[in-house]
């Protein structure tokens, strides 16, 4: 493919070429920018179409500001005789503002800098009118051009033409001059690597599949499943760095690998636990991470992870190997019955930095180490806000080998055997809450102060503990951290409209939703006065009348919504 890519992408670039293009180097006193001369047909080409051109491969119209500049690209991809008429050169990336002084004012380049009186043509600009409009665009002039006029001037410079491209001083244009070609530019470094991107394309180093000049990298986009893709795989295959699995809710009976690819795997936010990557029937891991460069962008959020179960294989739900220095970052995911019942991790193996924020493990299992997280040699491992629920086999919730460091802040803790261990490595908790835990401990145990390991919030009683049931798409929307149906179960708020939204977070007198509680749900009310209607909105307290209580309700509140 990358061979393919680089070939189509040279080919739209040479075929009406006269020179190839060329980068001029630091070496050579140049700014690491590629330069190419383009034959553009055989008549007059416009400016606005030269630069159209320039577009469509990834490129500009050059942007020559020095004698240096002019010199090196005349000798190096701008001396072909096709490229010129007699003295008529290629178009440059500069032009002249309307309504400027003529002929010498306002000229500047493309990216809105002056262009300098210093390196013009002698007697340019001259916007000369007997070519049949203002000249008011850049071109390179030098009367070595052509052989068919071969007055000695060595120094390329500047010249004004027409927008047309066509200085038809004769009427006939048989006698007049054109410009036919242009000096194409590349200096773009959309990865920000330092490179420019032209010559990584041309050398195979990344991919420009489409052939417009830009790496894929840099153009990311979102691949669907099942829109677009049958298979969370088939989207990762198809993918580019940079680009974005996004995923419907549903069962996906697969088991997903990303090898070396700088893709994210996306559900839909709050649509976790309908969004199940369930590998059951896979030798191996939900999800298996490898081969990620430093550079990689890589994630996971709003995904379940789940019946990964590989005897004697250390296949947890979720194994990533990447860099110390470029984080995976888990968000908002439920990891939960995963099983390596032979050997260590049952949630998480991790061999590289990794980041969980959100995320909910519930009853994975291990023989060995790690029920929900293991951590190779030296690997950083942050979790936080995290919940963590039945994980009741293995010698510790969390395993840190030979120097690997775990983090566990702001996280809820519900019946494990015991906390940690590790040989080397350490797992620090500050400010957790924890209970039914047999040993709050461990090997590698640290104690970074605030944890309670006599308190798991569950507001509903139902064995959730409440952080869990924010991850599952509770909803707090008063910011309280109880879940909002606790506060109406429990007084603290109402929901007289029984949507699920606490009245004070929304408005339920504004019948009409204008944003204003005024005349007009006072009319609704008033004209829907007794026994209330199946699903009427004036029965704003849901009693199944409308009365006193709405009307009450309406006018305490009266006015602008809060």
């Amino acid at each position: 493919m990358r061979a393919i890519a680089t070939a189509m992408f040279v080919a739209v670039c040479t075929t009406a070429s006269a020179q190839d293009a060329r980068q001029w180097s630091a070496s050579d006193g140049g700014n690491g920018h590629w330069y190419q001369g383009v034959v553009l047909g055989s008549g007059p080409v416009s400016w606005q179409d030269a630069r159209n051109a320039a577009h469509a491969v990834g490129a500009e119209l050059a942007q020559l500001r020095t004698q240096q500049a002019l010199d090196w690209v005349f000798t190096n991809v701008a001396n072909a005789p096709q490229l010129w008429r007699w003295t008529i050169g290629p178009w440059l990336g500069g032009y002249q503002t309307a309504g400027s002084l003529e002929p010498g004012g306002g000229w500047r380049w493309i990216d809105g800098t002056p262009i300098g009186l210093g390196n013009w043509a002698a007697g340019e600009p001259r916007d000369f009118l007997p070519c049949g409009d203002h000249e008011d665009y850049l071109n390179l002039y030098c009367n070595q051009g052509c052989a068919a006029y071969p007055i000695p001037s060595p120094v390329p410079r500047y010249n004004d033409m027409p927008r047309s491209g066509l200085c038809d001083c004769c009427g006939n244009q048989a006698g007049g001059v054109w410009v036919s070609s242009a000096v194409f530019e590349w200096s773009a470094d959309c990865n920000g690597d330092g490179v420019v991107d032209y010559g990584q394309i041309t050398s195979g180093q990344f991919e420009d599949v489409n052939a417009d000049g830009v790496l894929d990298i840099c153009q990311r986009i979102d691949r669907l499943v099942p829109a677009q893709y049958p298979t969370i795989q088939a989207a990762v295959n198809a993918a580019n760095d940079g680009d974005t699995i996004r995923i419907a809710p549903g069962v996906y009976n697969e088991r997903v690998l990303i090898d070396g690819r700088a893709v994210a795997l996306r559900g839909q936010i709050g649509k976790a636990a309908q969004t199940i990557i369930d590998a059951a029937s896979f030798d191996g891991g939900a999800v298996d991470i490898s081969g990620v460069s430093n550079r990689s962008q890589l994630g996971l959020s709003d995904l379940t992870l789940t019946h990964s179960s590989v005897p004697g294989i250390s296949r947890a739900g979720l194994r990533y190997s990447g860099p110390l220095n470029a984080a995976l970052v888990v968000e908002r995911c439920i990891i939960r019955n995963n099983y390596s019942t032979n050997d260590n991790a049952g949630g998480a193996f991790l061999l590289g930095r990794v980041e969980f924020h959100d995320c909910a493990f519930i009853d994975n299992r291990t023989g060995n180490h790690g029920s929900a997280v293991y951590a190779y040699d030296l690997c950083p491992v942050m979790l936080v806000r995290c919940s963590f629920r039945d994980h009741t086999t293995g010698s510790g919730l969390f395993y840190a080998r030979n120097n690997a460091s775990i983090t566990v802040s702001n996280c809820v803790i519900r019946n494990a055997n015991v906390l940690c261990s590790g040989t080397t490595g350490t797992t620090t908790f500050s400010n957790n809450r924890g209970c039914l835990i047999g040993t709050a401990g461990g090997s590698g145990f640290v104690d970074a102060a605030g944890n309670n390991w006599n308190s798991c919030p569950d507001c509903d009683s139902d064995g959730q503990t409440d952080l869990e049931e924010f991850i599952f798409g509770a909803v707090d929307c008063n910011g309280n951290g109880i879940p909002d149906a606790c506060d109406v179960s429990s007084g603290v708020a109402t929901d007289f409209n029984g949507n699920g939204i606490l009245d004070e977070c929304e408005c339920p007198p504004d019948i009409d939703s204008n944003g204003v509680v005024d005349g007009s749900d006072l009319a609704i009310v008033l004209g829907s006065w007794g026994p209330a209607q199946p699903g009427s909105t004036a029965d704003v307290v849901r009693d199944g009348q409308v009365n006193g209580a709405d009307l009450a309700l309406l006018l305490a509140n009266w006015g602008p919504c809060q």
